[in-house]
């Protein structure tokens, strides 16, 4: 009995010293009290408790945040949901995000899997923090727009509800790195809907959306990022615009369902691994814009038949075409100067193979 008094007992301290974590409360439109910082003369959103449990009574059902609020008289424009505003309020089932935010901090809504439907970011948002809708599996669909530049690590991480995405954001360039992309086992995610503004798709961006079947890259787009469409097994086809100057490492690594990828005359070189394992790609044209065939490239296409390497290309990378069982011929053109070591390695069906006059160095077990 004294030891059931004394973990009470710590219960009891443990309530009584939570700290709270706002300047402010409110009431908002629909009746919510909702708690707030002031952060550089505005107002951020934040939770009740600046420890867990964040509140006494989570927030539950329809959230609208307003644009302004009044405390002592004065009016406060509403410019930021802050970190962990609404961690783990698994009640709230719909949020209206007002056009005077500008950020959604990390953790702003993790775990909010009661939000259901279409989430709208307005186009006053310049940056979503990490992890801030993990795990909010009842959404359906997300528009992000074209104001955002910066997306964290594992924004929308294992939304599984989610079946389309609009992406708009124009100059994006910082989103997620490895383990822990954007949209990272989002596994019912099957519409990707990219925005014509749209100059970079940034690292990682759609990794592991495996159901993804389809992607149509506006010829505004300029760069793909390492690992963009890594491990999208579901995807069929791509047509890499002739906008496109870079295509990064493992941008489509593992897309074992692609049969077949056109690539624009813009793009100058082939990354490190970039389709890797994408075993049912039967053919392949080079464009006379790339100059370099990097380290690992193609591995892996077993399904590979035929494979034309234009007169641009200067060097071929290790293990470029290494395990690509089914190519039967091989013509290396003059402008190459070197192969890299074991770059066909493995191709078993291989039958005949010209080199150029130009290639001064064969790398070991080419």
């Amino acid at each position: 009995m004294k030891k059931a008094l004394s973990f009470f007992a710590v219960l009891w301290c443990l309530a009584s010293t939570q700290v709270w974590a706002y300047d402010f409360s409110a009431v908002a439109p629909n009746g919510q009290t909702l708690y707030y910082n002031i952060v550089d003369g505005n107002a951020q959103v934040t939770s009740q408790n600046s420890s867990f449990p964040y509140y006494s009574t989570y927030p539950m059902g329809a959230l609208d945040i307003p644009d302004t609020v009044i405390n002592g008289g004065n009016s406060y424009a509403v410019t930021s949901i802050g970190e962990r505003a609404f961690y783990y309020c698994s009640d709230l089932t719909s949020v209206t995000i007002p056009n005077s935010v500008t950020s959604i901090g990390n953790y702003a809504f993790m775990s909010c899997s009661g939000l259901t439907g279409a989430l709208t970011i307005p186009n006053s948002v310049t940056s979503i923090g990490d992890l801030a809708f993990e795990n909010c599996s009842g959404l359906t669909s997300v528009t992000i727009p074209n104001s955002v530049t910066c997306i964290g690590l594992s924004a929308f991480h294992n939304c599984i509800g989610l079946t389309s995405v609009t992406f708009n954001a124009i100059n994006c360039t910082t989103m997620g790195d490895d383990y822990y992309s954007v949209f990272k086992d989002c596994t019912n995610f099957t519409t990707l809907t990219i925005g014509n503004g749209v100059t970079n798709i940034p690292n990682y961006a759609f990794e592991y959306c495996s159901s993804l079947t389809s992607v149509t890259i506006p010829n505004s787009v300029t760069s793909i990022g390492d690992s963009a469409f890594y491990g999208c097994s579901s995807l069929t086809s791509v047509t890499i615009p002739n906008s496109v100057t870079s295509i990064g490492s493992e941008a489509f690594r593992g897309c074992n369902g692609l049969t077949s990828v056109a690539i624009g005359n813009s793009v100058t070189s082939i990354g490190k691994y970039t389709f890797y394992g994408c075993s049912s790609l039967t053919s392949v044209t080079i464009p006379s814009s790339v100059t370099s065939i990097g380290y690992g490239a193609f591995a892996y296409c077993s399904g590979l038949t035929s494979v034309t390497i234009p007169n641009s290309v200067t060097s071929i990378g290790n293990y470029a075409f290494w395990g690509c069982s089914g190519l039967t011929s091989v013509t290396i053109p003059n402008s190459v100067t070197s192969i890299g070591s074991e770059a066909f390695r493995g191709c078993n069906g291989l039958t005949s193979v010209a080199i150029g006059n130009s290639v001064t160095s064969i790398g070991k077990y080419t």
